[in-house]
């Protein structure tokens, strides 16, 4: 989180370059794959009742992989802009419906 102002002042100089594009989506992935090793370690050292929740957990893992394939469409799409962030609004939908499907129905017996 240190680092997030640089690319972001970067993002204000140099506005949709690829470089900074690339760069600023990076640094959020990196912050988010930190984060994200940082609450599974947790989870698997501490005690259940004080370790971060598996949804939580799970909400981690998509938000990583949402910002993961945004930073590949970055490298790889030249003039996409900064459109590829919009994939976080899916983290969301996607794991609620992943959950519906892997849960098994509570109303059928």
């Amino acid at each position: 989180m240190v680092i997030l102002p640089f690319p972001t002042e970067m993002v204000g100089e140099y506005g949709a370059d690829h470089f900074v594009i690339s760069l600023y989506i990076g640094v959020l992935l990196a912050s988010s794959l930190t984060l994200t090793a940082l609450a599974i370690a947790l989870r698997r050292i501490n005690p259940p009742e004080s370790a971060p929740d598996r949804a939580g957990v799970e909400g981690l893992i998509g938000n990583a992989a949402c910002l993961t394939l945004a930073f590949v469409i970055a490298l790889v799409v030249p003039g996409v802009g900064y459109w590829p962030l919009a994939l976080l609004l899916l983290d969301g939908p996607v794991l609620a419906l992943a959950r519906r499907r892997i849960q098994p129905s509570e109303t059928s017996s």
